[in-house]
């Protein structure tokens, strides 16, 4: 089978996402915002731990951590659709903690490559140009004037 990877790039407010989930629509690929890995991840550790600044700890409750990403942007953990917990303040809160530790990255990389790798997709977010996909068929990098971009945010 052909696998049609593809990533979108670009500064805050540039219209990746849109764009990004306009182009999964015409041609039925599965769409992933590489953010919805670290959000599951945040919920999953929420519920485990209470100090995430805790790099051995973080990481060691992430030995058990899996998420699997579907079509619409549904996000499921331990088999439960999560999809609407996910842009809570405080899941956004602990994502942002817990993607500044490099092992974090690490992991949610992996989880994401596989993804790349196995599936017809385009990824959005974090990395996903030369980190995650740089194999990929198509690379898409938006930019936009710092005016558009502060209207859109």
């Amino acid at each position: 089978a052909v696998v049609s990877t593809q990533s979108t790039g670009g500064p805050s407010g540039s219209g990746k996402s849109t764009v990004a989930k306009e182009i999964s629509k015409k041609y039925n690929l599965l769409y992933i915002n590489t953010g919805s890995v670290y959000r599951a991840m945040a919920l999953f550790l929420k519920e485990k731990l209470t100090n995430f600044s805790l790099e051995s700890e973080v990481i060691s409750r992430l030995e058990t951590f899996s998420v699997d990403l579907m079509p619409e942007e549904k996000v499921f953990l331990e088999n439960k659709d999560v999809t609407n917990l996910l842009r809570k303040d405080d899941i956004s809160q602990i994502a942002s903690i817990i993607a500044s530790i490099p092992k974090v990255r690490e992991i949610a990389q992996k989880i994401q490559k596989k993804y790349g790798k196995y599936n017809q997709v385009i990824m959005d977010g974090r990395d996903t140009t030369f980190k995650i996909m740089p194999e990929a068929n198509i690379k898409i990098f938006l930019d936009t004037m710092p005016e558009v971009r502060a209207k859109r945010r």
